[in-house]
């Protein structure tokens, strides 16, 4: 098989790129739209970043797909810590020295 074969011919892929550039200003248009309608003029300026937006949630859709296949039970499941005993950019937190975040408050002690 030629490798032109496996190729779009020069008349599908215009055809598939200005359908394309027609998704892109629909999409545009009905953000617009929408921020009119809501009143935040002020969120257009943020409009542009939907496309950054929906191609990093369309990579999260596939790897979560390949995980399901692959690792099917395994939760990838995010290690926050503890938050208050970490020190930042070298100082440490005000909160490690006081315990009051951490007491747990149980009808026992309520008593």
């Amino acid at each position: 098989m030629a490798r032109q074969d496996l190729a779009l011919s020069h008349g599908y892929s215009n055809a598939i790129g200005a359908l394309f550039a027609l998704a892109l200003l629909v999409d545009g248009a009905i953000g617009v739209m929408a921020v009119e309608k809501s009143g935040h003029k002020g969120l257009k300026r943020w409009l542009p970043l939907q496309l950054v937006y929906f191609a990093m949630a369309t990579l999260s859709a596939y790897k979560a797909l390949y995980e399901l296949i692959v690792n099917r039970f395994h939760w990838a499941k995010t290690a926050h810590g503890d938050q208050f005993s970490q020190s930042w950019g070298g100082l440490s937190s005000p909160y490690v020295a006081s315990d009051f975040c951490f007491k747990r408050v149980t009808k026992a002690e309520d008593k």
